[in-house]
């Protein structure tokens, strides 16, 4: 079994703690290396809530707006929208794929 916060949104490819950042973003207006190392107990010169930010601008979730200063971009508002919808709902819209060339 997985740790919650190794925890993967596989549709969105979005980890748990992603989710939590563009939260604090969203609610901020934008993230620092600071905001990170603050939220998941680092030490000042570790380099995992940096190389993390970095994941993030590299997957398409935030931007950089300035030195150690990160926004949300456009991929990070739909992700959010789509995770509150199924946090209102309880379920996700499932897709069904047919099989055309599939023998009944």
């Amino acid at each position: 079994m997985q740790r919650v916060s190794q925890q993967k949104f596989d549709y969105l490819n979005l980890t748990l703690r992603g989710l939590v950042v563009i939260s604090k973003a969203l609610r901020k207006g934008y993230v620092t290396n600071q905001d990170v190392r603050k939220l998941y107990s680092l030490h000042k010169r570790s380099k995992r809530g940096e190389n993390f930010l970095r994941n993030m601008v590299s997957e398409g979730y935030l931007k950089r707006a300035g030195y150690d200063k990160y926004v949300l971009t456009e991929k990070a508002y739909d992700a959010l929208n789509t995770l509150y919808s199924i946090f209102e709902t309880g379920q996700r819209n499932r897709i069904l794929v047919v099989d055309n060339n599939a023998s009944l």
